[in-house]
């Protein structure tokens, strides 16, 4: 069984927090969202548990800003930051979606916290703004 990197914790952290959220659907996406992280990592929740305990490895400061800098954040953590934000809308507004729309939420979600299949690219954001657009715009109609 293999330790969780500094990276994986951080991210396993930020998923957690959102189970605490008042939307069942979003308290569910997280909760698979973590079990996925832990079985991609290579331990289970009993080996995380049992070492985490035990010792916790100092985390690694974190990396210097590049030069190309907006309001404090790198040009790169200004887009994780936005991407974040959409993320966390969409989690929130899951139960706005149809079955299959939540399916494609489910797997967008997985895959900005770096669950399941890859990196983060151009396809994933533009699912992402396209689930946003559909949340957004059935807020308005239930607001009208």
């Amino acid at each position: 069984m293999s330790a969780l990197t500094p990276a994986t914790r951080e991210r396993l952290v930020k998923i957690l927090a959102l189970l605490g959220s008042d939307v069942d659907g979003e308290r569910a996406a997280a909760a698979l969202a973590a079990h996925r992280l832990i079985q991609k990592s290579g331990t289970t929740w009993e080996a995380l548990l049992a070492t985490s305990f035990v010792s916790v490895a100092p985390v690694p400061p974190p990396p210097r800003p590049s030069s190309r800098k907006h309001r404090g954040f790198s040009e790169s953590g200004l887009r994780d930051a936005l991407r974040d934000v959409a993320v966390q809308s969409l989690s929130k507004h899951l139960h706005l979606l149809n079955a299959e729309e939540q399916s494609m939420a489910r797997t967008v979600i997985d895959a900005a916290w770096g669950v399941g299949s890859g990196r983060w690219n151009k396809h994933w954001q533009q699912k992402l703004d396209y689930l946003n657009g559909i949340t957004r715009r059935r807020r308005e109609e239930a607001a009208a």
